[in-house]
């Protein structure tokens, strides 16, 4: 099939700033939910579960990078209860998460070279986005640790100014 009419539209979110909503949604997944809500809304009779590549995305990806961001999730709470490092914390994570980002990455070459993208490029795409995913937890890890970093005591002893207006007591 060759042709395609569009028959309805969905609405996604365009923000991915990092501390939206959808700042660790991958793409793929985004189209797929929007393709899903397209079809249901516009009333077409699906074949196979809706077919097409926005379903075999969500099927076959889904599963490995859930359990990677969860991974990420959970060693990201422990990292900050062990207080590693901003800088130390995307190898800890990594080594941490080592089963889940290499389920990820052969998750995302199969379902790419299924689809007819070489081996390289599959490959290169899927390094590229488990990096995406990382560099999303770094990030969210070191913003939260400069939030969260306790204040020092210095700052916290130190008695109020005294207001110009004020009198002075005498020395």
């Amino acid at each position: 099939m060759r042709e395609a009419v569009v028959v309805s539209y969905a609405r996604t979110g365009l923000a991915k700033s990092a501390r939206g909503g959808f700042n660790m949604t991958p793409a793929m997944t985004m189209a797929a939910h929007a393709v899903e809500h397209a079809v249901a809304k516009s009333g077409v009779e699906t074949v196979d579960g809706g077919g097409g590549i926005g379903w075999s995305a969500k099927g076959v990806i889904n599963a490995p990078r859930d359990a990677f961001r969860n991974c990420l999730k959970e060693f990201s709470a422990k990292a900050a209860t062990e207080k590693v490092s901003g800088d130390a914390y995307e190898a800890w994570v990594r080594a941490a998460c080592v089963g889940q980002l290499a389920a990820l990455r052969n998750a995302i070459i199969a379902f790419n070279v299924k689809n007819g993208m070489s081996r390289k490029d599959a490959a290169s795409d899927a390094d590229l986005t488990v990096d995406d995913y990382v560099a999303s937890s770094v990030d969210h890890y070191k913003f939260m640790a400069e939030v969260n970093k306790p204040q020092p005591a210095a700052q916290a002893a130190a008695p109020p100014p005294t207001p110009a207006a004020a009198p002075q007591q005498p020395k």
